[in-house]
């Protein structure tokens, strides 16, 4: 999955039962792990370099901030979505979507139905 954000790109690895999923992804050297189980409204993020982890609810700020999929599902629930059409992206057929606050796009997804996923986040 690729997440771009404030002008950065980050490349997650993503690991999904179509429940529960984790990301894994390394930025400036360090690497991350995100853990989420939506069911529990959990969170975890992990910096294994540091033996940090830090616990938060999925709408919780630091979740949205590290899981572009809750991030997401906040903008969903705060603000308008409009559909864009249907792209291909690595053999998964997408819907693109994007989010608004008022009249200023917060967020785009190319979101895979398939996959109960996000395929890319912009």
């Amino acid at each position: 999955m690729i997440n771009s954000f404030s002008g950065k790109k980050r490349l997650y690895s993503v690991y999904s039962d179509l429940n529960h999923y984790r990301y894994e992804f390394e930025e400036d050297g360090m690497k991350g792990i995100v853990i989420v189980t939506p069911d529990a409204n959990q969170t975890n993020i992990l910096i294994p370099d540091k033996k940090y982890v830090h616990r938060s609810t999925c709408d919780g700020m630091m979740s949205r901030m590290n899981d572009p999929v809750q991030s997401y599902e906040v903008y969903k629930k705060h603000g308008e979505e409009k559909i864009l059409g249907e792209v291909t992206i690595n053999g998964y057929k997408c819907t693109a979507k994007e989010m608004y606050q008022g009249d200023t796009k917060v967020f785009s997804a190319w979101y895979s139905e398939k996959l109960n996923f996000p395929i890319k986040n912009d």
